[in-house]
């Protein structure tokens, strides 16, 4: 039998609990219990695009948190004192008409295309106090298009040049390693070799540096006979 319910979530990004304001609420008194009714009214809101309501007709009232605390599982003046913390704190607002919305929930939804726009749509919506401010829920097609964005936007290591006439190129963590595997003196004297070499033969070319240092060191050319001689039975592009 299929599930054909919609369920809605938040993604809390690995740093949340480093941000000022939550760090701040959690070294009050019984900041961590307030801490945990906030992560529940994140949840609470993400069915209705950021504002606390009970149903899509019925807003939570500011003024009877007594609903909510029961609803949440808490103690009264503990959801009382962490709604009254978290505005303080820029983490929830009370409009004058008494909506309760979620800050920064917009945040959570992800890093999709779309992201830019529904924060605009509920900055919008926050002030004309809105009820239906984005498609709540996430598709299968916009999470597998928000995968393959963060895989593409992947930043490459940028190779550096060594050497005196800078033929040989490393990125820092290629770098780092033959520096930790061989000492400094011994890296200088194996990129010396290399990149001499290369100036003297432009013919050798390497796509990656750090394997050729290394078969360079494991065969220990001294002198030009033993370079030319490991080129010409190699015959290698790296």
């Amino acid at each position: 039998m299929s599930d054909n319910k919609k369920y809605y979530y938040i993604k809390l990004k690995d740093n949340y609990f480093d941000q000022d304001n939550i760090k701040i609420l959690e070294s009050v008194k019984n900041g961590h219990i307030y801490s945990l009714i906030i992560v529940k009214l994140y949840l609470k809101a993400t069915k209705y695009g950021g504002q606390l309501r009970m149903t899509e007709s019925i807003p939570y009232d500011p003024s009877k948190i007594d609903i909510l605390a029961n609803v949440l599982n808490h103690d009264i003046a503990h959801v009382k004192e962490a709604i009254k913390l978290a505005s303080e704190l820029g983490i929830i607002s009370i409009l004058d008409t008494g909506a309760m919305w979620m800050d920064e929930i917009q945040n959570f939804i992800g890093n999709s295309s779309s992201e830019a726009d529904r924060i605009r749509e509920y900055r919008k919506g926050l002030k004309s106090d809105s009820v239906q401010l984005y498609d709540k829920s996430t598709p299968k097609k916009e999470i597998e298009l928000e995968i393959k964005k963060d895989k593409e936007l992947k930043i490459k290591e940028v190779k550096h040049k060594h050497g005196e006439y800078k033929k040989v190129l490393l990125t820092d963590t290629q770098y780092n390693s033959l520096l930790t595997d061989w000492g400094l003196e011994e890296l200088n004297r194996m990129i010396k070799l290399l990149d001499e070499s290369m100036e003297m033969n432009p013919k050798y070319k390497y796509s990656n540096f750090k394997i050729a240092l290394t078969k360079w060191k494991n065969n220990s050319f001294n002198s030009p006979t033993k370079k030319d001689a490991f080129h010409a039975e190699a015959n290698f592009t790296l």
